[in-house]
């Protein structure tokens, strides 16, 4: 999320967005600060600063998509390497990266990203609210929808050690982390009709221009 702030606020805006009411944006981020360890708190701050930004300097609408959810427990496992276990808070990944450890109660490795993800989920549904109250500087212009049921696998999806472990459909996410063709067309889909409701929400009245001096 702060990789993409800072291309917003570094110039890469077109500059027909400043002034286009009928430009729609779907904002899809926030699993790639989990993958790397961030809090779900952390990844939810960027996620609406994000969003506060293209209110703040567009006249569009932003829809707000929930994080879908991830199977891939081999990133978790690299998140809690041996010297985590170790009490440590945090330890060097590949490529001499440091990284935070991210560890269950008893500094093993999480089963699930699920609990991450619905917490993510959670703040950021929340913040969109808030944002698009009467008096928010997106009333009537910014939405958020969860698009992530559809990937949950049923047979996956067991509770284990007092946390929800939840798997998602191979047929939609080969890799259990990035939908596939079909994948995106049920995500199409789902966005679609979030979009065309988001459309037709009563936005905040256009400012009165004045119309053109003529020059003789």
């Amino acid at each position: 999320t702060q990789h993409l702030l800072w291309r917003l606020q570094s110039g890469e805006a077109a500059a027909s967005w400043k002034s286009d009411p009928q430009m729609l944006t779907a904002v899809l981020i926030g699993t790639n600060n989990l993958g790397s360890g961030q809090r779900p708190s952390e990844a939810a701050s960027g996620v609406l600063a994000v969003t506060a930004w293209l209110l703040q300097h567009t006249e569009g609408r932003v829809l707000v998509m929930a994080t879908l959810p991830r199977a891939d427990t081999g990133r978790l496992r690299q998140l809690c390497p041996l010297s985590c276990r170790e009490g440590v808070a945090e330890a060097v990944g590949r490529g001499g990266v440091r990284l935070r450890c991210v560890c269950d109660a008893a500094r093993r490795p999480r089963r699930s990203f699920a609990p991450a993800v619905l917490r993510l989920n959670a703040r950021v549904a929340a913040g969109v609210q808030e944002l698009g109250r009467a008096d928010g500087v997106g009333r009537g212009r910014v939405a958020f929808v969860d698009c992530g049921g559809e990937f949950v696998d049923p047979e996956g999806a067991a509770r284990e050690g007092g946390g929800v472990r939840e798997g998602v459909r191979r047929s939609l996410m080969p890799d259990l982390l990035h939908p596939n063709a079909s994948g995106h067309l049920l995500m199409g889909r789902c966005m679609g009709a979030a979009l065309d409701r988001l459309a037709q929400m009563p936005g905040r009245p256009p400012e009165r221009r004045s119309p053109p001096r003529v020059r003789n």
